[in-house]
């Protein structure tokens, strides 16, 4: 997705995955039947861990797709705009304190 503006990224990306959520779904109620037979086939302790395992691996790809949802706009904005932080040095920073004015020197 190079070339195009951080929103229209987002929105894509959004988009497939919102499209491919629902492909599973459906894919899951599909295969439900075959992955149900096979499980009830293994002795239970041996597919309680095959659906542990399952559900971590599950856990980590929704983990991955919405962090890297959230990073996009947050880190194309970061290097769109001067939000790195910068070295200051103590002389420098001497020169760019404001000076408070006190209040009967202001004009009205």
């Amino acid at each position: 997705m190079r070339g195009i503006d951080p929103l229209s990224a987002f929105t894509v990306y959004l988009a497939a995955t919102l499209i491919l959520g629902v492909v599973a779904f459906y894919l899951g109620r599909l295969i439900d039947p075959l992955l149900s037979g096979i499980l009830m086939a293994l002795p239970e302790s041996i597919a309680m861990q095959l659906v542990y395992i399952l559900a971590v691996i599950v856990a980590a790809l929704f983990a991955a797709e919405i962090s890297f949802l959230f990073g996009l706009p947050v880190l194309t904005w970061a290097r769109t705009t001067s939000a790195s932080p910068r070295w200051v040095s103590p002389s420098s920073l001497k020169s760019s304190l404001i000076t408070p004015t006190p209040c009967w020197a202001l004009k009205r």
